[in-house]
């Protein structure tokens, strides 16, 4: 069956459909809050509002995660995605971190112990950790200190968020989850960013195949374009009698009965503040 709909924007080629949820493999683990929240959010709006998105060679999902626990939890056969070709130089793979703002001795003292860290500049806890000598590196109040855990992959090293997660939890303490460039924003202030090496595609892809998910929030994907607001009706993926193929027609009336506008990088679509371009779908006559 021909996609119900490509869009070619710029150097890359993105294909909505629906596709068998079981299909869509996820390479991150999920938080239970916003979880929860996505939850409520289908419930509220009946509906799948924006797609998600999944590399087309191998249905890893590269974004979405929430979205697809939800719906498997709430007994979807189906789902929304929008497909690309993940190996496009065009799709940047970068890393949310964790950083909390504030001092707290206690647990910096824990994690001293449980990442085994030693105090060293700046530059070269990054460049260990980014050179895979170091698993992680934690830089405190203008402060830097790398990890001396052997390092035994990027995949076992990211294993130590949790570990940072957990320990900071037990002091009572909630690391808000960052971009790269804004943690770095913080190092040099009066804050924890905890700082674990980068992944690669492969890292990415290898996870979702093999089922050994990722922590929750490791990846960052910043697609050229990102397609919202399609609003495909909850019923229709809850509704396993309907075929595929019945699913994606009435996905392209939706789309054949939209107008798309487009939102510049730096704009805000449902509390998030988006880097790069959306293309937002709005039903004709319903206005912007």
């Amino acid at each position: 069956m021909k996609a119900p709909l490509t869009i070619s924007h710029r150097n890359i080629s993105l294909v909505l459909s629906i596709e068998p949820i079981e299909e869509v493999l996820p390479h991150e683990q999920v938080l239970p809050d916003m979880l929860a929240a996505m939850r409520n959010s289908l419930k509220r709006s009946r509906a799948q509002l924006d797609p998600v998105i999944v590399d087309d060679g191998t249905g890893v999902a590269l974004d979405g995660m929430h979205r697809v626990e939800a719906l498997k939890g709430m007994g979807a056969s189906k789902i929304l995605v929008c497909r690309v070709d993940y190996s496009s130089p065009a799709i940047k793979l970068g890393r949310w971190l964790r950083a909390y703002e504030g001092m707290s001795n206690p647990l910096l003292e824990d994690l001293k112990v449980l990442l085994d860290l030693t105090r060293v500049s700046g530059a070269e806890a990054m460049s260990e950790v980014e050179g895979h000598r170091s698993p992680a590196a934690l830089f405190v109040g203008g402060v830097s200190f790398k990890s001396l855990l052997p390092f035994e992959g990027v995949r076992e090293s990211l294993e130590l968020v949790r570990v940072f997660d957990e320990t900071a939890a037990r002091s009572g303490i909630k690391p808000k989850i960052v971009a790269e460039k804004e943690a770095r924003r913080l190092i040099g202030s009066d804050a924890f960013v905890f700082y674990p090496p980068s992944l690669a595609k492969g890292d990415v892809i290898q996870s979702g195949l093999t089922r050994r998910l990722l922590p929750p929030k490791s990846t960052r994907h910043l697609i050229p374009a990102r397609p919202v607001g399609i609003s495909y009706p909850l019923e229709w993926l809850l509704d396993g009698g309907i075929s595929k193929e019945e699913a994606n027609r009435r996905l392209s009336d939706i789309v054949r009965g939209s107008e798309v506008v487009t939102l510049r990088p730096g704009s805000k679509y449902m509390g998030r503040v988006y880097e790069e371009p959306l293309l937002r779908y709005v039903r004709k006559g319903k206005g912007r």
